[in-house]
């Protein structure tokens, strides 16, 4: 690996010992840098990471460790939660419910705006996980 990334898929790098979710990691990443209405040059600076390396992880590229743990410090995110062990995942029932459970917890959201929110999670999710199977048949 040379710099400060490596080609890669958008998904994350998979293998039998697990994967690193890049792509929601990415996400979580923009997400914050947008709630703070930085750009990424600016993330950069604060990162000590080059704004061209940046620049390449927003357009998917993957970060190398050093790079991937001074971004998640900076956005104050577990890298542990991205990383997926097949045999380490709990088997959950209902991902929406959990979700739900989740937004309903959150102090900023009315009860209402939570129902609302788990709704079109629910509709969304039906649709795409209806629509899986029907590609895997």
């Amino acid at each position: 690996m040379k710099g400060a990334m490596m080609q890669g898929s958008n998904s994350g790098e998979r293998s039998d010992k697990g994967r690193f979710d890049f792509g929601g990691f990415l996400v979580a990443v923009d997400s914050e840098r947008k709630s703070r209405g930085v750009s990424w040059r600016k993330v950069a600076r604060e990162t000590e990471i080059s704004a061209s390396s940046l620049t390449r992880f927003a357009q998917g590229k993957h970060l190398d460790v050093v790079g991937l743990m001074a971004v998640a410090n900076w956005a104050g995110l577990d890298v542990k939660s991205f990383y997926k062990h097949p045999k380490a995942l709990p088997k959950v029932e209902d991902t929406v419910k959990e979700v739900g459970v989740l937004l309903r917890a959150d102090p900023d959201l009315s009860p209402e705006d939570a129902t609302h929110l788990e709704s079109l999670i629910r509709s969304s999710y039906d649709y795409l996980t209806l629509k899986t199977d029907a590609d895997q048949e």
